[in-house]
C-alpha cells in the first residue's frame, strides 16, 4: 500500500535576504570559490576573479599600513 503526504516546507530552510547574504558570502570568500571550483559547479568565473582581487587589494593594503617603515632620521 503506497500512502501519498503532502509536501511540507522545511522549517530549517533560509529564504530571503539572508539567504541572499549566505550565498553572497559563499561566492565572496575563497573558501566558497575552492568548494565551487573543486565541483565546477561555479556560475561566473569573472566574478569570482573580481573578488579575488578585491580580496586581494584590501589584504595587501591593509599589510602595507601596519608594516609601514618608518623614518629614522
Amino acid at each position: 500500500v503506497t500512502v501519498a503526504e503532502d509536501e511540507e516546507r522545511n522549517p530549517n530552510y533560509i529564504s530571503g535576504t539572508k539567504r541572499q547574504i549566505f550565498e553572497f558570502l559563499n561566492e565572496f570568500l575563497p573558501g566558497g570559490q575552492m568548494l565551487k571550483l573543486s565541483t565546477m559547479k561555479v556560475d561566473h568565473f569573472g566574478r569570482c576573479a573580481v573578488y579575488d582581487g578585491i580580496i586581494f587589494s584590501v589584504i595587501t593594503g591593509c599589510g602595507l599600513l601596519v608594516f609601514r617603515k618608518k623614518d629614522l632620521k
